[in-house]
């Protein structure tokens, strides 16, 4: 984990990448694509219109590009270059059009593999969009980010609130060995450090806590019940637990979910301060 990622300093934007791809992203699209669709880089000939992929290149050129065909270039090598050139400078968003247009464009592509394979490659590195059918759609809104920006720029709140919040985007944002488990307990634990710090009690557990603020703070008994079903923690000496956290397959959907909601329930609870 890098000493930006460890420390806190990584920007959520950063992190989940909604109006950006970010280098790493945006090689591993490259890296995949090119192995797919154009090969080793073998190719039967030097001349384009010999390519084995000519006609995709053509309707690249022509219908994506809207380029003149007669500036196509001759040679694989030009073109691969220009190509490459374009595909790491473009914007992100022209890159998800790309995108697209390969996944209509290219039907003798095991489609479902290529889908899938692409869909790894965008939950691995974090991006705000999935694949579904032929489009490119967004999964991570601009709200959630802003939910937990909004946490992290608070000045009412303690630092110990803040440092789970780092930590969590800490671990998830580890791109070589991502922690979504602890993602999800660092996240749990900046609500109970709000909690314990609402209700006054060093000691209290996350239930506990909430049922203080009930009574000192005016929550409602309502919302009181409706936090602890939906967090579903216990407090013991070993810290907080989930049945949750026991299982295998802990997701980067459920890291980011629990990270999101964990800051928009501390947004909530600063008013009590």
């Amino acid at each position: 984990m890098r000493f930006s990622e460890k420390h806190g300093h990584t920007r959520i934007r950063s992190v989940l990448q909604v109006d950006d791809i970010d280098p790493d992203l945006r090689t591993a699209l490259w890296n995949y694509q090119y192995i797919i669709i154009f090969g080793s880089g073998e190719y039967e000939s030097e001349y384009l219109e010999s390519a084995p992929f000519a006609s995709f290149v053509h309707a690249l050129w022509v219908f994506h590009f809207n380029k003149p065909l007669d500036e196509l270039p001759a040679l694989v090598s030009v073109f691969m270059r220009d190509y490459k050139r374009y595909f790491f400078s473009c914007p992100w968003y022209l890159l998800y059009d790309l995108l697209e247009f390969l996944l209509k464009e290219q039907q003798q592509l095991p489609k479902d593999r290529f889908i899938s394979n692409l869909n790894a490659i965008l939950e691995r590195y974090l991006s705000g969009y999935r694949i579904v059918g032929d489009a490119v759609i967004q999964i991570t809104s601009q709200h959630e980010i802003e939910t937990i920006e909004e946490t992290l720029a608070r000045e009412d709140i303690m630092s110990t609130v803040k440092g789970h919040l780092s930590t969590a985007i800490a671990l998830l944002s580890d791109r070589t060995n991502p922690d979504y488990r602890n993602t999800i307990k660092e996240s749990i634990s900046a609500v109970e450090a709000m909690c314990v710090l609402l209700s006054g009690d060093q000691h209290a557990t996350l239930a506990q806590a909430l049922s203080l603020i009930e009574k000192k703070k005016g929550l409602h008994p309502t919302l009181n019940k409706a936090f602890q079903a939906i967090y579903g923690y216990t407090s013991n000496a070993d810290g907080i637990r989930h049945a949750m956290l026991e299982e295998a397959n802990v997701s980067v959907n459920d890291a980011k979910y629990y990270l999101v909601s964990c800051s928009a329930f501390i947004n909530y609870l600063a008013q009590y301060l």
